[in-house]
């Protein structure tokens, strides 16, 4: 349909956001699953017989030296998934923007500018697409995407928020160890100091997956729903 109404120019700036939107949910998804799994893996393999303090603060280099791999492997997969997971939205935006040719309706953003925040005003000015600009809303600034956008720019511009191994001694919890995302404080011009705490990684992460993959899912729909009426009322055809 983006080819039928605006040409093979349009569908080639469309094609790569699109697999790009797909490759993000992918690269976060691994990179979660990464995680749980090397805490399974450790767990079964150091602490199913000792404390997580006998296992930091061993006298054995091998097993202290571990720990060290375990915690730098569960960060790098943290900071993949929590910076694919908040990519999806900007790289969305400019699927929207060239699926819906909002570069041509006046004056085109710079390639620098197309982001969320952009797209979502430049849809206030394209009546048919009031969908589309209802669910990206959603998706920008419902659940926890803020704490989401914030914790990657604190971590891509000050210092990364660490992950960490917590360890239950209540025997109450469902889990004996779990991952959690350490509480921080983001500052910023525009919303001043916000304190976020700290949150279990799946309780935090998983979620948010969810939320997200399904409301790409339904603005797909949305934009199909949009592309068709333009076929059908001949708007924008080429």
């Amino acid at each position: 349909m983006v080819r039928r109404l605006y040409g093979r120019n349009q569908v080639h700036l469309l094609r790569p956001c699109l697999r790009s939107i797909f490759d993000r949910q992918e690269y976060a998804r691994f990179h979660y699953h990464g995680a749980v799994d090397l805490l399974d893996t450790f767990v079964a393999a150091r602490l199913a017989n000792a404390s997580l303090l006998d296992v930091i603060f061993s006298d054995d280099d091998e097993t202290a030296d571990a720990f060290q791999v375990f915690i730098t492997q569960i960060g790098a997969h943290f900071v993949g998934c929590v910076q694919s997971l908040h990519a999806i939205a900007d790289i969305l935006s400019h699927a929207i923007y060239f699926a819906l040719a909002l570069d041509r309706a006046g004056k085109p953003l710079a390639a620098q500018d197309v982001c969320a925040s952009t797209v979502l005003a430049r849809l206030q000015s394209a009546p048919d697409a009031a969908r589309v600009h209802a669910l990206f809303n959603e998706l920008c600034n419902g659940g926890r995407f803020d704490h989401l956008a914030a914790l990657v720019n604190h971590s891509k511009h000050r210092s990364i928020v660490q992950p960490s191994i917590s360890e239950d001694w209540t025997g109450a919890a469902p889990q004996r160890h779990t991952l959690k995302v350490q509480g921080f404080v983001r500052e910023t011009r525009r919303t001043g100091s916000k304190t976020f705490p700290e949150m279990g990684m799946k309780e935090f992460l998983q979620p948010e997956f969810d939320r997200c993959s399904a409301l790409v899912v339904h603005i797909g729909i949305a934009l199909n729903e949009v592309l068709r009426g333009r076929m059908n009322d001949g708007t924008g055809a080429s």
